[in-house]
């Protein structure tokens, strides 16, 4: 099973020319023209937010919003390396978070050892609250506002970074 990396031009101007596409299209492919608009303003809004999560698969690979993609291994399977989560109870974790290597966002630069892996809208507080956990020593905080899930990353990028 191997991991690779694609890069995914999100800037405003690709946005912007998809929006542009989109209103121009007949009105046959203007739903069409829609939909890859919103797929990838939710992938930049996404990565803005630092959340990890598959969210796109191919024939034989899944892919994270930070631009890791892991290929399905010749038993069908995908790799599962992060050793420090292991089945910590109330935590769930699709295909693509259990593995090592995901870089950092939203600067996708690096390598990072902890991630944002879910998100909920708390009604009795008018926020989302966000869950992050760390591949490394197995740390893991819940229902977080995403300054403070943001602020557990880069510390678990710190102190638990392999050398």
């Amino acid at each position: 099973m191997a991991i690779g990396y694609e890069k995914v031009d999100l800037s405003e101007h690709t946005l912007e020319r998809l929006r542009q596409e989109m209103e121009k299209a007949e009105p046959l492919k203007r739903f069409g023209r829609y939909k890859a608009w919103l797929h990838y303003a939710n992938l930049k809004r996404w990565r803005e937010q630092g959340h990890h999560f598959h969210y796109l698969s191919g024939p034989n690979s899944i892919h994270c919003t930070c631009g890791l993609v892991v290929n399905r291994g010749d038993d069908g399977s995908y790799l599962r390396n992060v050793s420090a989560v292991g089945d910590i109870p109330g935590i769930k974790l699709d295909d693509v978070q259990w593995v090592k290597g995901h870089v950092n966002l939203p600067s996708g630069r690096g390598r990072t050892v902890a991630l944002i892996y879910d998100f909920f809208y708390a009604e009795e507080v008018q926020k989302y609250l966000w869950d992050a956990f760390c591949q490394e020593c197995g740390e893991v905080v819940q229902k977080k506002v995403l300054l403070e899930a943001k602020e557990f990353v880069k510390e678990h990028n710190k102190t638990c970074k392999r050398k």
